[in-house]
């Protein structure tokens, strides 16, 4: 008996990296729903992929609002009845002062962008996720969560937050069969300069399809014992 196809729900997928991951599911047969704050982008996304309407959802809201977040969940529910693998790559990065010229907004931003948007979501797609026989939780991180950089704190901060959200989720399913992994990247090549240049700066570099295939691997059974894992896809420290 063939598998029933996955629903994979990507947050911040009209990224070059959201691009790569709803490729490689789409390519694979699974079911695809994609969120982000900006419907146009959404739109071209839906255009590139060309799944049926019977595979596919798509839908803009602002998940730093716990209740859009609940409100996607009751989308996906309705549409899909469950979910296999909830991804958040929203994001983004404030930094190049010092602790005390950053503004309190600042860290608020980076808070809003990583950990809180994590937090609403992981709250209201569990239920869903639940109702799988091999739930997954990923995120992006960074190696500035716990080696953080001068001239970075906010950002550090808001990802070492994210973290242990995702180490404590991945405790508390240690008796299921969901389970939430971070894979951590320095920087994504989206224009493929370390191809053309190779160098100890671009060294460390991955591109959204690297990334997009160690996510279809946690997806997989092979990996149904990884849980709590901090994945490096920067080579050495």
């Amino acid at each position: 008996m063939m598998e029933q196809p996955r629903i994979i729900v990507i947050a911040g997928a009209t990224s070059p990296t959201g691009h790569a991951i709803a490729r490689r599911f789409a390519e694979s047969g699974d079911s695809l729903a994609l969120f982000s704050r900006d419907a146009e982008k959404l739109t071209n996304l839906s255009k590139e992929i060309g799944l049926p309407s019977s595979r596919f959802l798509t839908a803009a809201y602002d998940f730093r609002l716990a209740e859009s977040a609940h409100q996607a969940a009751q989308t996906i529910q309705a549409h899909f009845s469950r979910c296999d693998v909830l991804i958040n790559l929203i994001g983004g990065w404030i930094g190049g002062k010092t602790i005390e010229a950053f503004q309190t907004e600042d860290y608020a931003t980076m808070l809003e962008q990583h950990f809180w948007t994590t937090l609403h979501l992981v709250r209201a797609f569990l239920p869903l996720l639940r109702l799988s026989n091999r739930g997954r939780v990923l995120v992006i991180s960074s190696p500035s969560a716990s080696l953080p950089p001068a001239k970075s704190a906010p950002y550090a901060i808001a990802k070492a937050a994210q973290e242990t959200l995702l180490l404590s989720l991945a405790q508390e399913l240690k008796s299921t069969s969901i389970t939430a992994n971070i894979l951590r990247v320095s920087a994504i090549d989206t224009q493929g300069e370390r191809q053309k240049e190779h160098s100890d700066q671009t060294a460390s570099w991955v591109t959204p399809e690297e990334i997009a295939e160690t996510i279809y691997f946690l997806c997989s059974e092979a990996a149904n014992l990884i849980n709590g894992a901090r994945i490096p896809l920067y080579g050495s420290p």
